[in-house]
């Protein structure tokens, strides 16, 4: 909601990591049409070795060719959830998942870039 105060206005947190039924939960009930100005907005700023697809309206992915993937929903009120995926070096398949709930689209920019997917 837009009265709350947002995580970096009190802190200079921008997102935080979650446990997966909180994640599972904000996309499968909260979950909205994902903008499509965030969409290009994060396609302008991804590094060349990613790429984003989008396998439904509230949903997008970004793809690495070989180590950490995103898994990215637009949620309600503003937040924004995602799932990282990180790939086993020496299994070649992943290995862990990390979620995280960020604060408005700035936060989940600073998540991607603090991961080194964006510019």
């Amino acid at each position: 909601m837009k009265y709350l105060k947002k995580f970096n206005e009190s802190s200079n947190e921008y997102y935080q990591i979650i446990d997966q039924s909180e994640w599972k939960d904000a996309i499968f009930y909260k979950s909205i049409h994902f903008e499509e100005k965030y969409i290009d907005e994060i396609k302008n700023r991804l590094k060349t070795e990613y790429k984003v697809t989008q396998p439904t309206l509230t949903y997008i992915e970004i793809v690495h060719y070989k180590w950490n993937n995103y898994g990215i929903s637009q949620c309600q009120d503003e937040w924004f959830y995602a799932k990282e995926e990180v790939e086993d070096e020496m299994s070649h398949s992943y290995g862990t998942n990390t979620y995280y709930k960020c604060d408005q689209f700035d936060g989940l920019l600073k998540l991607l870039k603090d991961n080194n997917a964006i510019e």
